[in-house]
């Protein structure tokens, strides 16, 4: 069975105000968040794109979930990366579980941000990040 999110007037929002849904710090238009929920198809895809519209490139590929360290393939070596700002990720986790009420599974979420983070490229010239 395909997760279907709540219908779209009936979306609750952990904080919305004057037209912006919050996500920690981060206001994104209601319009804008509402797209982002009818385009994915699953919890994990709500997750993905609220990451990508939160944290920069360089956040998310210096970074993981706990802050713990990770196995790099291309380099060959282990790498520590920095937790995610925990404010935003558990208003996201907070979000999709309102949006997806009976299909979120935190363990998936998790796995999902840190898959996000290990396959982003910091697209930074100047640091060492990668």
């Amino acid at each position: 069975m395909t997760p279907q999110p709540t219908s779209p007037s009936l979306y609750q929002y952990v904080h919305l105000v004057d037209g912006y849904v919050y996500i920690g710090k981060i206001a994104i238009l209601k319009s804008e968040f509402d797209i982002m929920v009818k385009s994915s198809d699953t919890p994990q895809r709500l997750v993905l794109k609220l990451l990508d519209r939160c944290f920069s490139k360089h956040t998310l590929s210096t970074s993981n979930f706990n802050g713990s360290s990770t196995f790099n393939q291309k380099t060959n070596k282990v790498v520590t990366k920095l937790p995610l700002d925990s404010q935003i990720i558990q208003t996201i986790l907070k979000q999709v579980e309102m949006i997806y009420p009976i299909f979120v599974n935190i363990t998936k979420l998790r796995i999902a941000i840190n898959d996000k983070c290990r396959h982003t490229e910091c697209c930074c010239e100047e640091c060492k990040c990668s």
